[in-house]
């Protein structure tokens, strides 16, 4: 963890795509005094190279560094990657049903596998992390039916949104998965319950909705659109089929049974612990 600290602080920023997406994006930010009509946003290089259209909260995080600090170089702005370790710290620490070990063991692998990449200003593992601690949280969610890990979750895919503009894909991805799992367990009490939870969450969750929504305006005003992923296939119908379906849940959910450890789970509860 020293190690890749000390890359995140004293490693100038050189990796292609951290130079000319979240960083340039950072510079942009910070040249203008904030997000104007002269931050250069829409300008020939950032909608052809730099996707202007991926979200503005790490560079952003970045700018306000270099603002603090009253100048800009290619050292201080990646230090915001430091934020992003800090929510992950505090993520494992909230999850405090799972065994400690494991957590370590979870923490320790994840900065052996991608050390190089959680240092040099890539957005992509930091979205996978984000990704898999929703669903760690959803997990827990499952295991105690506590609505502060479902609260957490939410956080975690709304974060992701505020990553990268992928992560849009992910979340919904997740949550239909989420929701149809709830479905399969057939148990009537823990769906009526959750959805209960879920309404009872879904102001704060649309608080926490309001920039990307501010973002999504811009984006309009600007006419800056998606240069990695068509969003507008998940509206043909032609892109799905139930065979589809069919091997997804053949090869990904029967194998592991996550099924019978939902129904498992809320099986042992009786109704006054589920407040229905």
């Amino acid at each position: 963890l020293k190690d890749i600290l000390r890359a995140i602080i004293y490693e100038p920023i050189s990796a292609w795509d951290a130079r000319s997406i979240w960083y340039f994006k950072s510079k942009q930010l910070f040249f203008a005094n904030g997000l104007n009509e002269s931050t250069g946003i829409n300008t020939f290089f950032s909608t052809n190279v730099a996707h202007a259209e991926y979200p503005l909260l790490i560079p952003m995080l970045g700018a306000i560094i270099a603002k603090y600090a009253g100048f800009w170089n290619e050292y201080l702005p990646k230090s915001n990657l430091i934020f992003l370790w800090i929510g992950v710290v505090f993520a494992f620490y909230s999850l405090k049903n799972i065994n400690v070990i494991i957590k370590v063991l979870i923490f320790v692998t994840m900065m052996i596998l991608s050390p190089f990449y959680l240092t040099i200003g890539y957005m992509d593992v930091w979205l996978g992390i984000y990704a898999a601690i929703s669903i760690l949280f959803l997990m827990e969610y499952i295991n105690t039916f506590n609505k502060e890990y479902l609260l957490s979750s939410l956080c975690c895919m709304v974060f992701c949104n505020y990553i990268k503009q992928e992560a849009l894909l992910i979340i919904v991805s997740i949550l239909i998965s989420f929701i149809i799992i709830l479905f399969l367990t057939k148990n009537k009490r823990l769906i009526k319950f959750t959805a209960r939870r879920m309404l009872k969450i879904l102001p704060m969750i649309a608080i926490l909705i309001i920039p990307y929504l501010i973002w999504f305006y811009y984006k309009m005003k600007w006419n800056l659109s998606a240069t990695d992923f068509d969003f507008g296939r998940l509206t043909q119908l032609s892109s799905y089929s139930i065979a589809k379906f069919i091997l997804i849940y053949k090869n990904l959910i029967m194998p592991i049974n996550f099924t019978k450890i939902v129904d498992r789970k809320s099986t042992r509860l009786n109704s006054s612990h589920l407040g229905i």
